[in-house]
């Protein structure tokens, strides 16, 4: 239940979002970001009756900079392997800013697995 309405609350966010100027799209993944947290925070306090203790920012440094690291490390290692299997080879390079959307959809993606675990 909590997905469902976690879900429409983003959805409602995007829609809204779709309907803003250009430069408001163009940070459309935080918005949506805190859409889900703002869903999932109200799903908490209104269904589930509790204290979202999940969003607290004691130690979301800590677990961030460990999910970063573990993240590099899982990265470099499939990187080396392919590489040292002779299937990974640089075509090529682009400026750093290439970056921001897929850092963006990643910051998302990451909130958003950490709403999905298990109390």
């Amino acid at each position: 239940m909590a997905f469902v309405w976690v879900a429409a609350i983003v959805s409602v966010t995007s829609s809204v979002v779709d309907l803003l100027p250009d430069w408001v799209q163009a940070i459309s993944l935080p918005i949506l970001a805190l859409g889900a947290c703002l869903g999932y925070y109200s799903f908490v306090r209104l269904v589930e009756k509790r204290p979202v203790i999940e969003l607290a920012a004691s130690g979301a440094v800590a677990e961030l900079a460990g999910g970063v690291m573990i993240g590099a490390a899982l990265f470099a290692v499939t990187i080396g392997i392919l590489w040292g299997l002779g299937s990974y080879q640089v075509a090529g390079t682009n400026s750093w800013t290439v970056v921001i959307p897929a850092l963006m959809r990643l910051c998302l993606a990451t909130r958003a697995r950490g709403l999905c675990r298990p109390a």
